[in-house]
């Protein structure tokens, strides 16, 4: 391999030569100190770990997974951080991503299922973003927030969001 960073992680790199064995840029290099640095932590150090690597221009990698074993492997891979969304999970059950916009399932519950019992115990030191249904009407939003926090959630992603609707129908979802 080119370098010790995934490929997935990584795009191919030009400076890369085989003659010498390394990339002559260093971009690799630099890439992975920055990965081994990465660790869940608090808000503001996640954030600043983040800032950090982006100010490097290195490109950042969320990775949605529906399983244990994709939290994994995107962790091992290089992942910046987990997102535990329902489409994750329909994609995982063999059906489109369409899915976790349609009523086919409480999309909050099951995140808070398989979020915390698969994706945060697999993750490692990757933190992982719940997908939450933020406009979900049966929920109380500020203790549901301190749940996922209490489960080991890094932190939010509105999703799934209203923000694909248009016209009169998002209207009145709004």
């Amino acid at each position: 391999a080119p370098c010790s960073v995934p490929a997935i992680y990584t795009p191919p790199c030009s400076g890369y030569t085989k003659k010498a064995g390394s990339c002559r840029f260093g971009l690799h290099e630099q890439a992975r100190q920055v990965r081994e640095e990465m660790a869940t932590g608090s808000r503001e150090q996640i954030l600043s770990r983040l800032r950090k690597k982006y100010s490097k221009h290195i490109s950042l990698l969320g990775v949605a997974c529906g399983s244990g074993l994709m939290a994994k492997h995107a962790a091992k891979g290089g992942a910046d951080v987990i997102l535990a969304l329902n489409s994750g999970r329909f994609r995982q059950m063999g059906i489109g991503s369409l899915a976790g916009f349609m009523p086919y399932a409480n999309c909050n519950r099951m995140v808070m299922e398989f979020g915390h019992r698969e994706l945060v115990t697999a993750a490692g030191q990757t933190p992982v973003l719940f997908g939450l249904g933020a406009s979900d009407p049966t929920i109380n939003l500020p203790n549901f927030l301190d749940q996922i926090a209490a489960k080991g959630f890094a932190g939010i992603n509105n999703y799934p969001s209203v923000g694909l609707i248009d016209g009169t129908f998002r209207a009145a979802l709004e």
